[in-house]
């Protein structure tokens, strides 16, 4: 399963949606789950100290370090930058457009590579 450009396994994004479900409620779907944990996932890997700390420590030592604050400032980008792309696309026809256009690429390619039985269902 291709998730933002991260390859999961079967197994690997049942895992992550199941602790999820554990943690939040509402209606929400696995791929908002896949879709939210990947998106902060991606801005902490942007991080260059993230890194360095990543390469230098264990796992314990590494969420130690400056893993928690990083989380936090990711969270908030994540609401700050869907927020402001998403305003900006109901605000402007142009950008309505476009974004559709994107949108309408990568679902329609998506949905055809799906086998005719589960588009079905």
């Amino acid at each position: 399963m291709d998730v933002g450009g991260v390859v999961l396994t079967p197994a690997a994004a049942a895992a992550i949606i199941r602790r999820m479900n554990d943690l939040f409620e509402g209606d929400l779907t696995d791929a908002d789950f896949l879709n939210f944990t990947n998106y902060v996932r991606a801005k902490l890997v942007e991080n260059p100290v993230l890194r360095q700390q990543a390469q230098a420590n264990s796992k314990e030592q590494f969420a130690l370090g400056e893993f928690g604050a990083a989380r936090t400032k990711a969270l908030i980008a994540t609401l700050g930058n869907h927020r402001a792309m998403a305003e900006q696309v109901f605000a402007d026809e142009r950008k309505r457009a476009g974004f559709g256009a994107i949108l309408l690429d990568l679902v329609w390619d998506e949905l055809r590579r799906e086998p005719v039985a589960s588009r079905e269902s």
